[in-house]
């Protein structure tokens, strides 16, 4: 199993951080779209670019210590005003690995993508995180380029796309049930899945208990981790562990009401960013906000 790493920035001995990810054999990743707040509104255009050019700011002065860096990248939908700028951005550094292409929903959208990634990468990753992109998976996977190795599944933005509250994560037998239909479709395609992230960020046993669960399908070999912790489990956990079949009841979903999810929110927002990272280091993501927003309005 190889951890994809994302980061929010580039930080303080950053040098140090990307060898201690890249000694776990995982890629670490950077997201040009990053959840950045609405707060921002008519300047949101400008903080994700801003946000963009930092961190190509940082990976050039890099390059002088290392040639051989190699990074992710997660870009803005094709349909963004932000979307061209990413592709400039990236065709001007080395080391780009892997590019996330969010909220693939056909074979379309997909080609429109490849057409404009014309310098070197390793693999072009769709992420599956919409019902019309879950429904048109076959399709999507039936466009053949060497570089689309894996696809990645985004469990948040599926379960809004499904109008689900409370939303299923990792302990549910639903989500287990997704990864399932994705498997068989990638397996007849011979595309493999990176798993979607955790966000308990601390909840380990959560974490194993993924990874454990993901080496019953054959196609999931890699995993998005949020946190060098998480990574450092990917890379060397025992799957021994020895979980009942009632595992799932120990893994309790706090945020099962409205209520819950929108005064944790506020409690714990992140300034500029439209998540919240509660006490227990549990992310409480865009969509679930977004989704217990739009069920407040019509209560």
């Amino acid at each position: 199993m190889r951890a994809y790493h994302f980061t929010k920035d580039i930080r303080k001995n950053f040098y140090s951080f990307y060898r201690a990810i890249n000694a776990t054999n995982s890629i670490l990743c950077f997201d040009f779209e990053d959840s950045i707040s609405d707060d921002y509104n008519d300047n949101l255009i400008h903080a994700k670019n801003e946000h963009r050019n930092k961190i190509i700011q940082e990976i050039r002065q890099l390059e002088s210590m290392d040639t051989n860096f190699e990074f992710g990248f997660r870009i803005n939908k094709n349909s963004s005003e932000n979307y061209k700028d990413d592709i400039k951005a990236l065709n001007s550094i080395v080391g780009v690995q892997s590019i996330f292409i969010p909220k693939v929903e056909s074979n379309v959208d997909l080609e429109n993508v490849l057409k404009d990634i014309v310098f070197p990468i390793e693999e072009i990753i769709p992420v599956i995180e919409t019902q019309i992109g879950f429904d048109n998976i076959e399709g999507i996977l039936s466009l053949k380029d060497s570089r689309i190795q894996k696809i990645a599944f985004g469990h948040c933005d599926y379960n809004l796309s499904l109008g689900n509250f409370p939303f299923f994560h990792h302990d549910s037998s639903e989500y287990w049930e997704w990864i399932q239909m994705l498997n068989e479709i990638c397996k007849k395609a011979d595309v493999e899945i990176i798993n979607s992230p955790v966000l308990g960020l601390d909840n380990e046993e959560l974490m194993i208990y993924n990874l454990k669960r993901s080496m019953e399908f054959s196609q999931v070999t890699g995993q998005i981790s949020l946190c060098k912790r998480q990574t450092e489990l990917i890379h060397s956990v025992k799957y021994n562990m020895d979980f009942k079949d009632s595992v799932m009841d120990t893994f309790e979903n706090e945020y099962q009401s409205i209520e819950s999810v929108l005064s944790t929110f506020e409690n714990y927002r992140i300034k500029g960013k439209s998540f919240s990272i509660d006490a227990n280091r549990r992310i409480i993501s865009p969509h679930e906000i977004q989704m217990a927003s739009l069920m407040n309005e019509v209560k």
